[in-house]
């Protein structure tokens, strides 16, 4: 064991060297909690053992899956930027708005936020929703997250799993994501849609959502700040209470505004004290064709999140089977429980 610099400034932890532990002491109990309080402790070894999950070497190419295109992109930051009639008001406060898009797909989920932050540059922004270290940090509902699959420089396949309220069966996601830094515009883009992929299959206990288009839009403004919108249109799957949905866009979304924009104070910080400070690969884009191909020296020599990610073992995969409809059919039978507490 070594000791480090943990996210908390003063605040020291255990690092154990072998396994990328953080936050705990050799018997895996956790150390004193973060003084700031939007910020969370390291993932927990219980937490890493949920998803049986092993090293290996940086995944490259496994499949032929595209990369996004620049139509892609510019029709996503016209829905970001629409505001028609067909968008209604969820939440309005503190300066967060939430909007729902409406649909005659009642499967399909559309919800729009954008929020005002002047004391933050979207650069700053966009380095933290890329940022995969630092996300398991302040995201206290991320289960796991790693990478799957590299596309190219602006592309990748990644894996994530999220906790939902107690009652509904937590979610997971395996989602090709793209960005684009566009900077003579001012915009700063990350989109994401789900994709089928053998290193992802689906896992036991977990719901498998699809994401049709999620992504986030930073606009920089003039004499400062950021505006940043958020925007998905996705399937959670399963069975959700109205509760449960209306808890997303006037509980969950805009409580998550804030702990990305508590994060984005603190990463500075924190990133100045990682030992690797000035490793951001995201920027690495090739500006000029960003949907150019790696070459072979470059596969190579590229490095992702460190010089290793996680990726299901074939042996240790927990894969959900046909067993597991008894579990969703109990899931379905406590939230009818539920809806009928609400009536």
């Amino acid at each position: 064991y070594e000791i480090s610099a943990c996210l908390v400034g003063s605040e020291m932890c255990i690092r154990d060297s072998i396994n990328a532990e953080y936050g705990l002491f050799p018997d895996h109990r956790p150390m004193s909690k973060s003084s700031l309080k939007p910020l969370h402790a390291h993932p927990t070894q219980e937490q890493r053992d949920a998803r049986k999950i092993k090293k290996a070497k940086v995944p490259v190419k496994y499949t032929d899956l595209q990369p996004f295109k620049k139509k892609d992109f510019d029709e996503f930051i016209q829905v970001c930027l629409d505001t028609g009639s067909d968008w209604l008001k969820a939440f309005d406060k503190g300066g967060c708005t939430v909007w729902n898009l409406k649909s005659k797909d009642q499967d399909i989920k559309t919800v729009k936020v954008r929020v005002i932050w002047k004391d933050v540059e979207p650069d700053m922004v966009y380095d933290v929703l890329h940022d995969h270290e630092f996300r398991e940090c302040w995201d206290e509902n991320m289960l796991d997250g790693y990478a799957v699959e590299i596309i190219n420089k602006t592309n990748e396949v990644g894996y994530y799993a999220g906790k939902m309220p107690k009652g509904i069966s937590n979610r997971d996601f395996c989602n090709k994501r793209g960005w684009q830094r566009r900077k003579s515009d001012g915009l700063w883009v990350i989109i994401n849609e789900s994709v089928n992929h053998p290193y992802c299959p689906e896992y036991k206990g977990f719901i498998r959502g699809w994401s049709h288009r999620t992504g986030s839009l930073l606009r920089k403004l003039e004499g400062g700040g950021c505006e940043f919108v958020y925007c998905t249109r996705s399937e959670p799957r399963g069975w959700l209470p109205t509760w449960a949905v209306n808890w997303v866009m006037t509980k969950f979304t805009p409580k998550l505004m804030d702990k990305i924009h508590s994060a984005v104070l603190s990463y500075g910080s924190w990133k100045s004290q990682s030992s690797r400070a000035n490793y951001k690969p995201w920027l690495d884009d090739q500006q000029d064709n960003p949907e150019k191909k790696f070459t072979k020296e470059e596969l190579q020599k590229i490095k992702f999140r460190g010089d290793d990610i996680y990726i299901p073992s074939k042996k240790g995969w927990d894969v959900a089977t046909e067993d597991d409809d008894e579990d969703e059919a109990n899931e379905k039978k406590n939230m009818k429980n539920s809806k009928e507490d609400d009536d």
